[in-house]
C-alpha cells in the first residue's frame, strides 16, 4: 500500500512575517492577473519557480523552465532557500472559514512513493489532460524539484494517524502565514523516529486517494520512467525521482471540505428560455423558487440542500427569468442512465446533470464538455446566479457539493468522476516546503 517517507525539505530562510509574500496558491488556479500580482509582491515569490511568466522571445535554451532552474540555483546559493538538516514529516494545519463556519484541517507533508495506478497503492478519481502534463513534465525535468505538494487522502476511521501526529500540533510552528482568503497556514517539523515509523506503519496498510494533483502525479510517473530508462538511477533502491511531495489528510478529518462547482452555459445556438425549460421537463420536475435578486442564490442553495437529502437536486436560473427553479430528476429518467457506468459514478449528482440535462435536454455532448464549448465553471453560487440574471450567461446550474465517501467509492471502483466534479478546500500553499532532489539546484 502507500509508501510514505520523511524528506529533507527546502524552506525559505530566515523565517519572518515577510514569508507570507513569498507564498502562492496552486499553479492551476493562478490567473494571469494573480500571476502578475505575485511577481510584484516579492522578488522571491515562489510563483517565479512554480509558474513563471512566458515571454514571446522564449526558445529551447531560455524559457519559463530554464529560468526557474536558474532561479532555484541562485536562491539556494544565496541562502534564500536552505535544506533542512534532518529528514522530517511536516505537520500542516489550516485554520479557515467556509461561510460563517470555522474549521481546521490537519494533515502533513511527506514524500510518497510513485507507483502506477494498477498497483492500487495510489488511486485517482478524475481524468487528466495532456497539455497540463506536458507543462509540468518540462518543469520537473528541468528543475528536478517539487515546488508544490499534491493533495491526498487516506481512510483512517479510527484516526490512528491523527493521534500519532497530535503532539506535534501542540508545539510552536516554524511557519505561520495567512493566505489571500484569510486562511492561516501553520507548519511544524516532525523528526522523532518512533512517531514517523508509527505513521508509516499505519499508512502501509491503506491506499492514498488523490484529491488534487492528478496531473502532477502522472507527470512524476512519466519522469520516473524516463530516469529508469536513462539508467540514471539504480534499479534496486529508491531514488529522488521515485517520490513526490504530497499533503496527506484523513478522509474523516472534520476540517476537510469539498465545495460544489457550478455550471454556466453560454453560446448555445437558438437559445430560448421557455423551450429550454420544456426540454428539461422531460427528465426533471421543476419547482419555481422566488426571492429578491440578491437573495435568489441563497434561497436556491437552501432548497437544493433539503432536496439533496433524498437524491440529486439542482438549481437552475435562466436568462431573463425573474426566478429560479429547483430541479429534481424523475425516477424513470434516473433509471434510464447508461448501464455501462460504474455504480459509484452512476449515483453522482454530476452524472445525472451531465447525462439528463446537458446531453438529453440541451444537446451538449461529452466532447463539448471536454472542449468547454458551452460550459464554464465557478465555485460561487452568487456569481453564477448574477451572471444569469444579468444576461452574461444563458443559464446556470447550481450543484450540491459531492461527499468525500463518493470520491473514495469512485476511486476504489477504479473509475473516474466527470469533469470538474470536485473542488477540495482549502488549497495547500505552494512555498512553505519544497522537495528539491539531492544534487539539484547546483548551477
Amino acid at each position: 500500500m502507500a509508501d510514505v517517507a520523511p524528506f529533507r525539505g527546502v524552506v525559505f530562510r530566515p523565517a519572518g512575517k515577510s514569508l507570507g509574500r513569498r507564498m502562492a496558491p496552486p499553479y492551476d488556479i493562478i490567473s494571469p492577473a494573480l500571476q502578475r500580482d505575485l511577481y510584484r509582491r516579492d522578488p522571491y515569490n515562489i510563483v517565479r519557480l512554480e509558474f513563471g511568466k512566458v515571454s514571446p522571445r522564449d526558445n529551447d535554451r531560455n524559457n519559463r523552465y530554464s529560468r526557474a532552474a536558474r532561479g532555484l540555483a541562485r536562491w539556494l546559493k544565496a541562502g534564500i532557500l536552505a535544506r533542512d538538516e534532518a529528514p522530517a514529516l511536516y505537520p500542516y494545519a489550516i485554520d479557515y472559514k467556509v461561510g460563517r463556519t470555522k474549521k481546521v484541517l490537519r494533515g502533513f507533508l511527506c514524500a510518497l512513493g510513485v507507483e502506477p495506478y494498477e498497483t492500487g497503492a495510489v488511486l485517482p478519481h478524475e481524468r487528466t489532460l495532456s497539455k497540463p502534463k506536458t507543462d509540468r513534465l518540462s518543469l520537473l525535468r528541468t528543475c528536478r524539484a517539487n515546488f508544490s505538494p499534491i493533495f491526498g487522502l487516506y481512510d483512517d476511521p479510527r484516526r490512528s494517524v491523527s493521534r500519532a501526529l497530535a503532539p506535534a500540533f501542540r508545539k510552536k510552528p516554524f511557519l505561520r502565514v495567512t493566505d489571500d482568503n484569510g486562511a492561516v497556514h501553520a507548519l511544524w517539523r516532525l523528526t522523532d523516529p518512533e512517531t514517523i515509523q508509527s505513521v508509516q506503519r499505519e499508512l502501509s496498510r491503506r491506499p492514498v486517494f488523490i484529491a488534487d494533483g492528478h496531473h502532477r502525479y502522472e507527470t512524476s510517473l512519466a519522469h520516473r520512467e524516463e530516469c529508469r530508462a536513462a539508467e540514471s538511477v539504480p534499479g534496486d533502491r529508491p531514488a529522488p525521482c521515485d517520490r513526490i511531495m504530497i499533503y496527506l489528510a484523513g478522509m474523516d478529518d472534520p476540517g476537510l471540505t469539498i465545495l460544489p462547482t457550478h455550471r454556466e452555459i453560454r453560446n448555445l445556438p437558438d437559445f430560448d428560455p421557455a423551450r429550454t425549460l420544456e426540454a428539461l421537463s422531460a427528465s426533471f420536475r421543476a419547482e419555481s423558487v422566488s426571492a429578491p435578486r440578491d437573495k435568489l442564490a441563497r434561497e436556491l442553495v437552501g432548497e437544493m440542500e433539503k432536496a439533496g437529502r433524498r437524491g440529486p437536486a439542482f438549481g437552475l436560473v435562466l436568462r431573463g427569468a425573474p426566478r429560479g427553479f429547483l430541479l429534481t430528476p424523475r425516477p424513470a429518467a434516473l433509471r434510464s442512465l447508461p448501464r455501462g457506468l460504474a455504480p459509484p459514478v452512476r449515483r453522482l449528482d454530476v452524472t445525472t446533470l451531465h447525462n439528463l440535462a446537458f446531453e438529453r435536454g440541451l444537446g451538449i455532448s461529452a466532447e463539448d464538455l471536454a472542449r468547454q464549448t458551452y460550459v464554464t465553471y465557478t465555485k460561487s453560487a452568487e456569481e453564477a446566479v448574477a451572471n444569469a440574471l444579468s444576461g452574461s450567461a444563458q443559464m446556470v446550474f447550481l450543484l450540491n457539493p459531492p461527499k468525500v465517501r463518493e470520491v473514495r467509492d469512485v476511486a476504489r471502483a477504479r473509475a473516474v468522476m466527470p469533469q470538474k466534479s470536485t473542488y477540495f478546500y482549502p488549497k495547500i500553499l505552494t512555498g512553505p516546503v519544497l522537495n528539491v532532489f539531492e544534487g539539484a539546484g547546483a548551477r
